[in-house]
């Protein structure tokens, strides 16, 4: 003979066993949000992660020029973009991009443009159409640099192109 026992709690010890739990999951929630930040805020970066918040890209070409005449130009293709030296996924590159669209082997950029969210060096081609390309090889950093958690970054690289016609 089998016997079938449901046995439930009283909503008394329901409520309590449901207050518990929330209150170490609250618990465990603030341990981990004051440690992601090192607590009050820390410049120790072993502290653990911290929301860090770009407001610009790394780098931004302001313009470009002819540099006979000084005619800006509407339009350049950025080619062989690498980034410390490893070649760059350009449709990633662009999806944080300013001004910047993929196409074919490159990006095209309309002045002023911008990419990269992270300091280091930027290897690449400009050229245009009519122009020669010109090689640049630029160490792009976030200047400003404000608070611990969440940090700003922000006062990205400028440059400003010149082509040469052909």
């Amino acid at each position: 003979m089998k016997i079938a026992v449901n046995v439930r709690p009283s909503k008394s010890a329901r409520g309590l066993k449901r207050w518990s739990q929330g209150r170490a999951l609250a618990t465990f929630a603030l341990g981990v949000s004051m440690a992601a930040c090192g607590g009050e805020g820390s410049d120790d970066p072993a502290a653990g992660a911290c929301d860090v918040r770009i407001l610009e890209p790394v780098l931004a070409i302001r313009s470009a020029s002819n540099g006979q005449t000084g005619a800006q130009l509407s339009t350049i293709r950025l080619t062989s973009l690498k980034f410390k030296d490893v070649p760059v996924d350009l449709a990633a590159m662009a999806l944080t991009a300013q001004n910047i669209v993929v196409e074919d082997n490159a990006l095209v950029c309309t002045p002023p443009c911008a990419l990269g969210a992270d300091d280091g060096k930027f290897s690449f081609g400009v050229v245009a159409t009519g122009y020669q390309e010109m090689q640049y090889i630029v160490e792009a950093a976030f200047a400003t640099k404000e608070g611990r958690c969440p940090r700003l970054m922000s006062n990205g690289t400028k440059l400003d192109v010149t082509l040469s016609p052909l």
